[in-house]
């Protein structure tokens, strides 16, 4: 699990679907408040799901608090960034207009 398996995973994926690698990078590197070892179970976007239980941070009501969570694990890096790609096509579906155009 290193930054080089991330961003060659983050290459092909992006050059495959158009998503912009540096959100794809950035979001990776927000997650793991960069630092690879902040991505067990190459879990570099911190999507929740069945698999490992970990100690986080979550602001609810407005309060930052510490709880369990579950979250989903990776073969690779390449396995991570294309989950991430698919919840960040669930929440905008449009990210190809705005990726073209922000301002949107």
């Amino acid at each position: 699990m290193s930054w080089k398996e991330l961003t060659d995973a983050a290459l092909k994926v992006s050059k495959e679907t158009g998503f912009p690698v540096a959100t794809i990078i950035g979001q990776a590197y927000a997650e793991t408040s960069a630092n690879p070892k902040n991505a067990p179970g190459n879990n570099w976007f911190g999507i929740k799901g069945k698999g490992q239980s970990q100690t986080t941070q979550e602001v609810v009501n407005g309060k930052r608090v510490t709880i369990k969570a579950n979250f989903a694990g990776y073969k690779n890096a390449e396995e991570a960034v294309r989950a991430y790609l698919q919840v960040a096509q669930s929440l905008a579906p449009n990210w190809k207009q705005l990726a073209n155009d922000p301002k949107q």
